[in-house]
């Protein structure tokens, strides 16, 4: 019904263009019919239950990206040498299997769910003084933080980022703003591998 009217305010406001009201409920009617649209873009036909048994998910053997890492007592471990090899498999439009997927996930959820809504950051001076074979007389090294802008799903633009300033650590921090994933076309790939880095 919405489309009918949309095609009636149309010709309303084509007959009289100046009259405001009619303007007014075209532009209200368009904004209706985009937003149904969008609604209906992103309906999942799937049932919406999150209860997925992640474990009874198997991996095909010709499966040829990256695996979780599991450690000795059956625990997903990500590392960075896994989150690199993530980021490179997605760099050539690979899909990650969607076991390891829910994995990370449901890891990133409890995660999320343990920090605080606010986090206080502060610029360490010396990471290095106190660790094993290192001297307290070592020079202290004055550390920075990338700030970096909204990433809107370019996920190569990301590559690139950490190419020029460095993979994340506890010595080459990040703090990125929001809008991950709006307008780009690889929007899973970038807030995915911030997630995966977060973690």
């Amino acid at each position: 019904k919405l489309k009918t009217a949309l095609k009636d305010f149309k010709t309303v406001a084509g007959i009289i263009p100046k009259d405001a009201d009619a303007q007014k409920k075209l532009k209200a009617c368009d904004k209706a019919v985009k937003e149904e649209a969008f609604q209906k873009a992103i309906e999942s036909e799937e049932d919406n239950n999150v209860n997925v048994d992640v474990d009874a998910i198997v991996v095909d053997p010709s499966y040829t990206g990256p695996h979780l890492p599991v450690d000795s007592n059956g625990n997903v471990n990500v590392t960075m040498p896994f989150v690199e090899e993530v980021m490179n498999y997605l760099k050539d439009q690979k899909r990650l299997h969607r076991k390891y997927v829910l994995q990370v996930l449901a890891l990133a959820v409890r995660h999320f769910e343990s920090l605080p809504s606010l986090l206080r950051l502060y610029l360490p001076t010396d990471p290095q003084r106190g660790m094993p074979g290192v001297s307290a007389d070592a020079p202290t090294q004055v550390l920075g933080t990338f700030v970096c802008g909204d990433t809107h799903g370019q996920f190569y633009d990301l590559c690139n980022i950490f190419k020029i300033g460095g993979m994340p650590s506890d010595t080459n921090r990040y703090l990125f703003n929001g809008d991950f994933v709006d307008r780009g076309s690889f929007s899973f790939e970038t807030v995915f591998s911030l997630i995966l880095l977060k973690l």
